[in-house]
């Protein structure tokens, strides 16, 4: 069974993984935990696996890249000096920076 976009962007989850969004292009709004965030290019939200209640809004005029990955991933992947549960689960970054991720990630493709 297949679902508009419409249904699929207006429907609230609670993950069993990380998710990072991370937006490179335009404007949308967002929901954690019911509270609506302002996303822009540069903003990273990070979603707790099975803490935090997620919805994408309904906004399509912005691009970015969604990353999800089990906790067991991470622990493997970064140095235990990082903790990923620190992190805000909003943060702004410069145009710079998004730049650097932007070309970092159409690199990989």
């Amino acid at each position: 069974m297949s679902c508009s976009t419409a249904q699929i962007t207006q429907t609230s989850y609670r993950y069993g993984c990380y998710m990072l969004v991370w937006v490179t292009q335009g404007k949308s709004q967002q929901w954690l935990d019911f509270k609506m965030m302002q996303a822009a290019a540069g903003t990273l939200i990070v979603v707790k696996p099975g803490q935090q209640v997620h919805c994408f809004g309904s906004d399509t005029d912005w691009q970015g890249w969604v990353m999800l990955f089990q906790p067991e991933a991470l622990k493997r992947a970064v140095s235990s000096e990082i903790d990923i549960e620190q992190l805000p689960s909003i943060s702004h970054y410069s145009d710079e920076t998004v730049s650097v991720f932007t070309q970092i990630t159409q690199d990989s493709l």
